[in-house]
């Protein structure tokens, strides 16, 4: 180590106990006071050569005037980005710089330098604090292929940057922007759409629900009755429905508690007023019901990349690209074309109010949660939710009437209350008859040879039962009323294990799948 350094480490060490300390950031490092001759020449050159590659990418801007500033200069933009792709610095900048369609004309060269120096560690993986106009400048330089290629890689680090910057304070433009600028992305490059995971769900997610509802009214149209649920094959089910009336409407139904109890009656209750509302509108409007509230399927100019500053410097294949949702964008001679669904990208008010009223009027019937205000509706309106709602409960509680209920666990009851009534007709000769003792049939035999609560003949039953083998017309045809030995069983073994052991899936018993083990260990 030379004497000067040694000096200057002394000094340095002295003066870090006092005041050698300085702000960088949000908070502190150490900043060297003094430097050798050395580092001072060495860091003279490095600034030199960074001065130099600064007055180079300027030069550019030599007879663009005015057009290299901002959305007008993306050429320029394109070019200077391209000189400076692989440019590193390390001079951090904490003072202010907001600009609208920033670009780096509008930066200084102390501003400039410290963009680069924040670029330089977000590409190191790191995530440093960033202004929201450098943040506009690296997704610019990222739609036109500056520093990552343009392809998966690049939607990926754009989906970085909104996942890391977006929901940060003061970020929302950011956000709001990424989530159009990514969509788009897919489609110029020829990206899958599933790349995008949930980014474009606000705009994908919208034109589907809107599809769903188009679907619905056209097959309810071509049916014979439109005005009845379901009419036509080809309908959406209740639940989709329901799922796109909610994604399209002010109302947040999927809160509701009455959804959470009474899912499937009220899918059934919007399914029904829909289609009601279609036919409606079919006699008395011009304009379908999906028309009048999202507007009619339309096709309009799309500038991609709209408000960003982006370059191509060649003009884009003619292309069709088809999303989900009905959404179909067209290229033609470098032009953009968005065919969708729909008009209208504002969920709707007045399906608001009719996901509303359901809700209000099924809770009223139904009783058991608290009641909603009453929003002001059409007569029409009123009148046909009223109606539907008293259809549907009326069918249901004929359902319900209808139904029939079979208790197996009163099975034994009724065949001892038989036993009962047939001791009673018995005449004392036939009594005597059958308590004289004769010879056991094998099954009877069997029967007595049993262990613990269990005959033998009901072990052998719950062992077939066990291993699945159990041929109930076999045991039938050989005198064993199988079902009487079944109710004995869960009998027998109720007041060991608590509860019956086994149950009916239609015609067939079976063992609870619960009691396996223990009917293992019973039969052990």
């Amino acid at each position: 180590m030379s004497q000067a350094s040694e000096i200057l480490d002394r000094l340095m060490d002295e003066l870090s106990r006092r005041e050698g300390r300085v702000i960088l950031g949000l908070g502190y490092a150490a900043e060297p006071i003094l430097r050798t001759g050395r580092e001072l020449l060495t860091q003279r050159a490095e600034d030199e050569g960074r001065r130099r590659r600064i007055r180079e990418m300027r030069s550019l801007a030599a007879g663009h005037g005015w057009q290299g500033y901002g959305y007008g200069g993306s050429r320029l933009f394109f070019e200077q980005a391209r000189l400076m792709e692989d440019y590193e610095d390390d001079l951090p900048f904490s003072g202010a710089f907001d600009c609208y369609y920033p670009t780096y004309e509008d930066m200084s060269e102390r501003v400039l330098r410290g963009y680069f120096s924040w670029r330089t560690r977000l590409r190191r993986g790191e995530l440093p604090e960033a202004r929201l106009s450098f943040l506009f400048v690296y997704v610019y330089e990222l739609l036109c292929g500056v520093g990552v290629p343009q392809g998966p890689d690049g939607l990926a680090e754009l989906g970085r940057v909104r996942e890391s910057y977006a929901s940060l304070p003061g970020m929302r433009p950011l956000e709001h922007h990424l989530r159009s600028w990514m969509l788009d992305y897919v489609v110029y490059f020829g990206l899958d759409p599933q790349l995008l995971g949930g980014a474009a769900d606000e705009d994908l997610g919208f034109s589907a629900a809107v599809l769903c509802l188009r679907s619905a009214e056209g097959a309810l149209l071509r049916g014979p009755d439109p005005g009845v649920w379901p009419s036509a094959p080809g309908v959406p089910s209740a639940h989709e429905l329901l799922g796109a009336m909610a994604r399209l409407s002010r109302y947040r139904i999927e809160r509701s508690k009455l959804l959470s109890q009474q899912e499937e009656l009220l899918e059934q209750l919007a399914a029904a007023v829909f289609a009601r509302l279609v036919d409606h509108c079919r006699r008395r409007r011009r304009r379908g019901f999906v028309d009048g509230l999202f507007g009619e399927a339309c096709s309009e100019f799309h500038p991609m990349f709209a408000a960003a500053v982006f370059y191509a410097p060649e003009e884009h294949p003619d292309a069709d690209v088809s999303l989900p949702g009905g959404v179909t964008y067209r290229c033609r001679e470098g032009r953009w074309k968005v065919e969708r669904p729909c008009r209208s990208h504002e969920t709707s008010v007045e399906l608001g109010d009719v996901l509303h009223a359901l809700d209000r009027t099924l809770r009223e019937r139904l009783g058991g949660l608290p009641a909603l205000k009453e929003r002001p509706l059409p007569k029409y309106l009123q009148r046909i939710i009223s109606q539907e709602t008293d259809s549907l409960l009326r069918r249901r509680a004929a359902e319900e009437a209808a139904r029939v209920r079979i208790d197996r666990t009163r099975l034994s009851g009724i065949r001892n209350a038989a036993l009962r009534t047939r001791e009673a007709l018995l005449t004392d000769e036939e009594r005597e008859d059958e308590a004289r003792p004769g010879p056991l049939a094998p099954a009877q035999e069997e029967a007595a040879a049993g262990e613990g609560p269990l005959s033998g003949l009901q072990r052998r039953i719950l062992r077939e039962l066990l291993d699945g083998r159990l041929d109930m017309s076999a045991w039938e045809a050989g005198g064993t009323l199988l079902s009487v030995e079944l109710d004995r069983i869960n009998e027998q073994l109720f007041d060991l294990i608590g509860d019956s052991v086994l149950e009916f899936a239609g015609d067939e018993p079976q063992i609870v799948e619960d009691y396996r083990e223990e009917i293992r260990e019973v039969l052990s």
